[in-house]
């Protein structure tokens, strides 16, 4: 069991569980902030096994130390990631950190998905509130934004979240020099752009 601040992390054997063995789960309970959840290791004994003091299998048989071994494993897994969480100084919920102890990652966001999605948009757009012009100054930004990427990142598409005032600076000198687009004409080019409205609050928003 391990308890830092308003965290507890401790083991249990769910004795009302039983495997085709007649194992019972052993699972990871985490308690913080007056929430409790319950992960399944995915690893079992017999509860006549299982030491609530010790929280771990008191067992003469060889597969008892591998599962206690397993469990410091998981443990320290555990608390890891709640370090990651504590010292980023960012408030987080105990949801939060299970899905990231069982390895829940969402899809991220890339640039290049998204510029196509909102040149999409525009297309239906196009005749009702803007012209066929203004849709091919949209289109114009993504192949922009493209070239960009292939030639200075090394990429073909690249994640929102990682998107930092440096990576516009070097897309606006991108802009300037080798596309040979005016000062005047490149600011509003990025300015106007629903695309960088979006990523200039996601600056603002971990700033």
């Amino acid at each position: 069991m391990l308890e830092l601040l308003d965290i507890r992390f401790s083991f249990l054997c769910r004795t009302d569980h039983k495997n085709k063995d007649g194992k019972n789960p052993i699972i990871l309970r985490i308690s913080f902030r007056n929430s409790r959840r319950d992960l399944f290791t995915g690893l079992y004994c017999f509860s006549k096994d299982w030491s609530k003091a010790e929280c771990k299998v008191l067992s003469s048989e060889k597969e008892s130390a591998t599962i206690n071994k397993n469990l410091e494993i998981i443990l320290r897994k555990a608390n890891n990631q709640f370090d990651k969480f504590r010292f980023s100084e960012e408030d987080f919920t105990i949801d939060e950190l299970v899905s990231k102890l069982r390895g829940d990652e969402e899809n991220p966001e890339l640039l290049i998905d998204y510029l196509e999605k909102g040149n999409e948009a525009m297309l239906k757009r196009v005749g009702v509130e803007i012209t066929q012009g203004t849709y091919y100054k949209y289109r114009r930004s993504l192949r922009y934004m493209q070239e960009f990427l292939l030639k200075h990142q090394r990429v073909k598409n690249y994640t929102l979240k990682r998107i930092t005032v440096k990576f516009l600076q070097d897309y606006f000198h991108f802009l300037r020099t080798d596309k040979n687009i005016s000062h005047n004409r490149t600011a509003k080019t990025m300015c106007h752009k629903m695309t960088f409205v979006v990523i200039i609050t996601k600056l603002f928003e971990r700033s």
